[in-house]
C-alpha cells in the first residue's frame, strides 16, 4: 500500500514542478516583452505554487524506498567506482 501512496505523492509533486516550470517560461516571455504587470501576476502565482510544493514535500519526509548507502568512491567520474582496467599483457 505504501508504494501506491508514494506513487501518487510523487505524481503530485511532479505536476507542481512542471506547472512552476511552465510559469517560469511564461514569466520570462512577459518580462522580455515589457508586460511587467503580467510578469508580476505570474511571479505571485509561482510563489504560491512553490509554497504548496514545499508544504507537500515537507509533509511526506520519507518514502518507503530508502536508497542504499554507497561505500565506494568514484575517482574519475566515469562511473567505474575505482575499478581501473588492467593493462593488456603481451
Amino acid at each position: 500500500m505504501q508504494f501506491i501512496k508514494d506513487f501518487f505523492h510523487k505524481r503530485k509533486v511532479s505536476k507542481l514542478r512542471k506547472q512552476i516550470a511552465r510559469l517560469q517560461a511564461e514569466a520570462l516571455h512577459y518580462q522580455r516583452n515589457g508586460k511587467l504587470r503580467h510578469y508580476a501576476e505570474i511571479v505571485k502565482e509561482m510563489e504560491d505554487l512553490t509554497d504548496v510544493l514545499t508544504e507537500t514535500v515537507d509533509e511526506k519526509k520519507e518514502f518507503s524506498y530508502v536508497e542504499p548507502d554507497r561505500d565506494f568512491i568514484d575517482y574519475d567520474g566515469m562511473g567505474n567506482q575505482g575499478r581501473f582496467p588492467s593493462a593488456k599483457k603481451k
